[in-house]
């Protein structure tokens, strides 16, 4: 007769999985991180951008990339037209969103160096526009203005 052992995981020592770089992660030690994320950060936004990329490199091992804008083309506008904007850079995901004054904004996924969005040009303006990650990691800052 055979008996059953149960083996508890210690919420302190997460374990690899097999077969690849990344760990694996029960429901206690995510409620555990969760709870030091609340405490240690300094508001719950942060809190969240922080979890959301510890979980990304826990999960998957891979540490999260910040996207880099290279250009913006083009850089100005005329208050009234429609005027598509592409940005080249790199670290571009299918879930990259373009902010545009730190708001999202309706963005296309062309590849994973090329992003296009629709600026507001409906008030004349210096636009900051920049691409958030969804592991929070966001671009550099370049500048769109409106005339």
């Amino acid at each position: 007769m055979s008996t059953l052992t149960t083996v508890r995981l210690d919420p302190f020592n997460p374990v690899l999985k097999s077969g690849t770089p990344s760990l694996h992660v029960t429901a206690e030690q995510d409620l555990y991180i969760k709870e030091i994320l609340e405490i240690c950060c300094s508001d719950s936004a942060f809190a969240k951008k922080a979890y959301k990329a510890i979980s990304i490199i826990l999960t998957t091992g891979v540490p999260g990339v910040a996207p880099v804008i290279s250009t913006l083309v083009p850089t100005t506008t005329i208050v009234g037209e429609s005027t598509l904007a592409v940005i080249t850079g790199t670290g571009f995901f299918s879930d990259s969103v373009v902010q545009v004054n730190g708001l999202p904004v309706a963005t296309t996924f062309v590849s994973d160096t090329e992003l296009s969005f629709l600026p507001d040009v409906t008030v004349a303006a210096s636009l900051a526009v920049s691409v958030l990650n969804v592991d929070g990691l966001s671009s550099n800052i370049v500048s769109f203005d409106v005339v």
